[in-house]
């Protein structure tokens, strides 16, 4: 599940958050006991970012991608010019200096990027990460009060200032880490947690940041705890007395401890030494007469600089002077870090630390306006936000807003900030998980309304079902909710259905789609209508999604209801987090995998998903993840006073005119009907895109005076058509709760409608499966009849084993190995195809870890428990191993397995060479994949684990061609020289087009005693590549095999040797049959056809045993087919031969003969006609 893989992603990001610490410890224990080159936080934090940027190129499928590819080209570039302009860049010190300090200063904008993207897809947990923070926070203040209790701590500074850095190395750099996950703390009071979780956390954190003793931890501390309380108090209504009370207690508590402080010592002291600044400054000032240029000459202005930048002023002058006389370039790109003499022979003394300064000398204005241009991005947004608002913060928001403040402001004044990539992760989360704040939106409510709000995102208010919904449902909710309706299109002047005044309605585009026109004018070749029709579709299109985009971000309703995965998606995406949003769904799936995967996509982030009916809820409530999922029935306003006395013979049928909803098909009903009752007439009551063609359908079919179309008509008008009649007939193919049924049973009408939310018998009882039998069992009437009648006994056989409702239906193909014989093995090529004999497949889900297979014509069924996957020998050659092997299979790759009963109706029959147990595999594991996996597993792959299973678990050494055959649908050539990324191709086409049939004749024959057989083709044609050295005999020449031929005979033997010839051949033949077909040359498919049987039966030697000269089948019927038909056709065997099937191409005109031919020597029904299936093994 979609959901369940990005969960399993979104954890590695928390796992990398929390760690975080221990990174730093190990890299500051790295520093200061060894002199290795690379620590171990610059090795994970470098790992994170190579991932991360990975991540963004080729897995990321965020909206961001675009932009955020294109802003790291434009660092790449950067990257590049700057290094080039450094005159230096030969020199490995200088290179090596350079890259460092990309990196390091590169990280921040490299990772705030990815993980805006990651937030964005993966939907990251801003409550787990900040329930990380506050883990982290704790960890980080055990690691600096442990070592001071034990005695084993490092000082923060190398003079006399005070404090303790515990076992960690930089205390400015420690100390701006606490800062940043400080404010995180104060989620405990958001979630109003329990007194002493909160106040263990706010003690233990606050005595970590006062005994590091830099200024940094201790004024961010007390500015934090400022600005929240502020926040409690002005900005926020939730639990303010709560929230309030405490802010209250931690400031107190860090006031009174301010006296104690290192930090506040610190201070003291340096206040204290900038008294003697003016002798400094008068020494100073007579050693740089010619450079006052850069020196501040106030004796107090020296002193409060000296003070709040540590000293940091002596360098901010010194990289000031050598950039003012820097070169262009220099300018542009920024001086670099480390010394050059080209830079006016002035030696950078030291970084400034203070990161904006350094970021602006060192990589120059370009680099600058680079370098923060997302900060300034979202800095933007987010004042816009703020100001939209109206300065009401939620809490999370404020949290961030606040984190990137306040690092941003450190980095101003002590550096290491930005330029440290351990600080910088808490910048990068925290301006990813605002951008998703800004683009998802958290509405910041802080007073209640006197009526709560509603906004119903409608696709329009013209005919329909969905819109008379609409009207029913305002006129329940309009007396105690304001309600706003968001129309897409205007498609008419006024609503089709009626509104009060009190809902307010609002149209996003005064227009209608113009599907129609653009089709007319290409029907017309009208170009100049073609343009304007088709500029216009373009217009309105990009209008849809726009305004739609738009209206939502400005949506602050208690609720926002939609009636379309479209507007779903988008409101699940745009909608401020805190309205409650409701999907509605009104058509019923018809198992269709890509509209309800659309329908789940498009609500994951809602939180309830309303259906209308309770079959419905069955099916889509364990799907949906946290969306709660409500089955309320749809109803009519009011009952009518009137019913119809049901005398006049007349059908009614109330609905939009379009495809889906099945009046086409109920004209051709209709049809039948009116030649029983000719005084019948038929009411079409609606309007829609097919009126026309329905009513040229009706002129054809001459019954004009018997369908009456009224278009469309209000409750009077339809009212006088439905007492007129007896019958009310919903065609729908979707509908899964129509209004219109309702209405016409509350006017006493019967009521005739596909029941289309019941599951597989309702199918089946409507033949509503008819489109997809036809694809696996071709389109003619008594095929598609035999399948209704297998099924409705499989069904029955079912219910006397299993009386569980919720039933699944499978079907896996048998395969015809059309040219390729035993070229699978050797990596070589093969041409193949499904066919329309499979097993037909009736299953239900099972509770425990139990697979119970029943099938037609055995008593015993097959069993095995899945918590038991091991290989057993006894089990080889039975279908239980094939069951153990494809679970083993699938669950080595990760996929989940799972208990199921089934029964099968076979006409795969084993032993006939169309691959029963590869049919047998594909089944299971396309069971499996479908109830279990939601089909997330490739056919492909079901095709290698049906390999594995046989391979492994059965005893047989077979090739992949079978497991393809009976997975992929429709004819297939596939070339396996590398058998774990085989070339796959689809090929079109109709032998019957061309004047022949396939067809099958079973020559009868046992293959249990066979293996020996089929393992030996397989061991001489490797033995035969292992003479040459290679592994297959695709890897060797027919030039090098017969020129080898004697040594060969000696060594290994004949019969290999001719196997090999035949391998050689036969997979050129394969590939110039393919090219037959693709030209529609059927005379020379016959002709390579022959050659291929020839092959098989001389150099192959696989047409008889020669453990019996009284059983060979295949041989027979060969020989027989040969003098059947005379050269008109072709014969071989077919599969791994020995005993089985033979596959012959029949002229049309002599299938019957040929067929009672080889029945009368082999027995009834042993020669089958068959065809070609397009569809893959499928759920149908």
């Amino acid at each position: 599940m979609r959901i369940d893989s990005n969960n399993k992603k979104a954890n590695i990001f928390y796992i990398f958050l929390l760690i975080q610490p221990i990174l730093d410890l190990f890299t500051s224990l790295m520093v200061r006991f060894t002199n290795l080159p690379l620590t171990i936080g610059m090795i994970v934090r470098g790992l994170f970012l190579f991932t991360m940027v990975i991540y963004l190129l080729f897995v990321n499928k965020s909206v961001h991608k675009k932009k955020s590819i294109i802003y790291l080209g434009i660092l790449c570039i950067f990257s590049v010019i700057y290094l080039i302009t450094k005159n230096g860049i030969f020199n490995l010190v200088f290179l090596k200096t350079e890259i460092t300090y990309l990196f390091k200063y590169m990280y921040f904008p490299i990772v705030a990027l990815c993980l805006i993207n990651a937030f964005d897809e993966l939907q990251l947990k801003k409550e787990k990460i900040f329930k990380v923070c506050i883990v982290e926070a704790i960890i980080y203040s055990i690691l600096i009060i442990l070592p001071e209790i034990t005695n084993t701590a490092f000082s923060s500074y190398v003079g006399n200032n005070k404090g303790t850095v515990g076992w960690f190395y930089a205390a400015n750099e420690i100390g701006a880490i606490m800062v940043a996950l400080f404010p995180f703390l104060y989620y405990l009071l958001f979630e109003r947690e329990g007194v002493v979780k909160i106040a263990l956390t706010f003690i233990i954190v606050i005595l970590a940041m006062t005994l590091l003793g830099t200024k940094t931890s201790f004024l961010g501390m007390l500015i934090t705890e400022v600005i929240y309380a502020l926040y409690f108090l002005f900005n926020y209504k939730k639990n303010r007395a709560y929230g309030l009370k405490w802010s209250i207690i931690i400031i107190v508590i860090s006031f009174g401890l301010i006296p104690n402080i290192p930090a506040v010592k610190n201070l003291q002291s340096a206040i204290s030494e900038s008294s003697h600044i003016e002798e400094d400054i008068k020494e100073e000032t007579d050693n740089i007469k010619n450079n006052n240029k850069y020196t501040v000459k106030s004796p107090s202005a020296q002193r409060i600089i000296k003070v709040a930048l540590s000293g940091r002023d002596k360098f901010f002058f010194n990289t000031l002077e050598i950039y003012d006389n820097a070169k262009i370039d220099d300018k542009l790109f920024g001086v670099g870090f480390v010394n050059r003499k080209e830079i006016n022979n002035k030696k950078i003394e030291k970084l400034i630390e203070i990161d904006p300064l350094d970021i602006f000398f060192h990589y120059g204005i370009i680099g600058f306006i680079i370098y923060f241009s997302p900060l300034v991005y979202i800095a933007y947004r987010t004042i816009k936000s703020i100001f939209k608002n109206k300065f009401r913060l939620s809490f999370f928001k404020l949290t961030n807003i606040y984190v990137i403040g306040i690092i941003t402001m450190i980095s101003m004044i002590a550096g290491h900030v930005y330029s440290a990539p351990a600080v910088s992760i808490y910048v990068s989360f925290a301006m990813a998980m605002l951008d998703s704040a800004l683009t998802k939106g958290e509405l910041e409510i802080t007073e209640e309304r006197e009526r709560k709000k509603i906004t119903i995102f409608a696709l329009h208010l013209g005919f329909g079902g969905v819109e008379k919904y609409l009207s029913s449902l305002c006129k329940m909710l309009e007396e105690n909710y304001d309600i706003e309706i968001i129309s897409t299109y205007k498609v008419l002047d006024k609503p089709a259905f009626p509104f009060s005044e009190k809902v307010k309605i609002t149209y996003l585009i005064d227009d209608k789609p113009n599907k129609e026109e653009f089709k007319q004018a290409i029907k017309n070749k009208n170009i100049i209508s073609i343009f304007k029709e088709g500029f216009k579709s373009v217009k309105i299109l990009c209008l849809k999604r726009s305004r739609n985009i738009k209206a939502i971000r400005n949506t602050y309703s208690d609720y926002i209801i939609t009636t379309r995965t479209f507007h779903s998606r988008l409101v699940g995406y745009y909608a401020y987090n805190n309205i409650i949003k409701i999907a509605t769904e009104h058509n019923f799936h018809n198992n269709d995998k890509k509209y309800i995967t659309k329908v789940i996509d498009s609500i994951r982030d809602f939180d309830y998903f309303v259906v209308v009916s309770d079959n419905l809820r069955k099916f889509y409530e364990n799907k949906i993840g946290k969306t709660k999922c409500i089955y309320i029935p749809n109803i009519i306003d009011s009952l009518p006073d009137k019913r119809s006395k049901l005398t006049n013979k007349n059908i009614i049928t109330i609905g939009r005119l379009s495809p889906e909803k099945g009046q086409k098909d109920l004209i051709d009903v209709f049809k039948i009907v009116n030649k029983e009752l000719p005084k019948t007439k038929l009411f079409m009551v609606g309007d829609g895109p097919l009126k026309k063609e329905l009513e040229n359908y009706t002129k054809e079919l001459k019954l004009t005076n018997k369908i009456i179309f009224t278009g469309f008509l209000g409750d009077k008008g339809k009212e006088k058509y439905i007492l007129d009649s007896s019958i009310f007939i919903l065609p729908s193919y979707t509908e899964s709760f129509g209004l219109v049924l309702i209405e016409a049973m509350s006017y006493g009408l019967p009521c005739i409608a596909f029941d289309t939310s019941d599951g597989a018998k309702e199918l089946l009882k409507n033949k509503k499966m008819s489109e997809k039998f036809s694809g696996i069992y071709g389109g003619d009437k008594n095929s598609i009849e035999e399948t209704y009648s297998r099924l409705s006994s499989a069904l029955g056989e079912f219910q006397k084993i299993d009386k569980s409702e919720n039933i699944f239906i499978f079907s896996a193909s048998g395969r015809t190995e059309l040219s390729g014989n035993h070229t699978d093995h050797n990596n070589g090529c093969v041409l193949t195809a499904s066919i329309n004999l499979d097993k037909l497949a009736v299953v239900s889900k099972r509770e425990d870890s139990k697979i119970i297979v029943y099938t037609n014509g055995y008593d015993t069924p097959d069993l095995i428990d899945i918590n038991n996957l091991e290989i057993d020998k006894k089990e080889f050659g039975n279908s239980n191993a094939l069951i153990r092997g494809v679970c083993s299979g699938l669950k080595n790759s990760g996929y989940k397995i799972g208990g199921f009963t089934a029964y099968l109706n076979n006409r795969v029959l084993i032993g006939s060479g169309l691959s029963s147990s590869a049919s047998f595999e594909s089944l299971i594991g396309e069971i499996l994949n479908s109830i279990y996996n939601e089909n997330k597993i490739e056919k492909t792959e079901i095709a290698l684990i049906g390999q594995y299973a046989e391979n492994i678990y059965f005893g047989k050494p077979c090739g992949l061609m079978d497991q393809m055959g009976c997975s992929l649908g429709g004819i297939i050539s596939i070339d396996f020289k590398n058998p774990k990324n085989p070339i796959i191709e689809k090929v079109e086409y109709d032998f019957e087009k061309s004047g022949y049939a396939l067809m099958i004749v079973d020559a009868k024959g046992d293959h249990s005693s066979l293996t020996g057989e089929y393992s030996a083709i397989r061991e001489e044609m490797n033995a035969v590549a292992k003479y040459f050295s290679k592994e297959v005999c695709r890897d060797i020449t027919k030039e090098e095999l017969i020129s080898n031929a004697s040594k060969i005979r000696e060594k290994i033997g004949d019969r290999a040797l001719m196997r090999a010839y035949h391998f050689i051949t036969e997979n050129e033949r394969v590939i110039n049959q393919i090219n037959a077909l693709k030209n529609n040359n059927i005379k020379e498919y016959i002709n390579l056809m022959n050659d291929s049987g020839l092959s098989s039966f001389m150099y192959l030697q696989n047409c008889y045993s020669t453990t019996s000269s009284k059983n060979m089948g295949v041989a027979l019927a060969l020989m027989l087919t040969k003098d059947f038909l005379k050269g008109d056709g072709a014969c071989r065997v077919h599969g791994g031969g020995f005993a089985g099937t033979i596959q012959a191409l029949i002229p049309l005109d002599k299938v019957e003969e040929y067929t009672n031919y080889m029945n009368s020597v082999f027995g009834d029904k042993s020669a089958k006609k068959i065809k070609i299936r397009q569809l893959p093994v499928c759920e149908i």
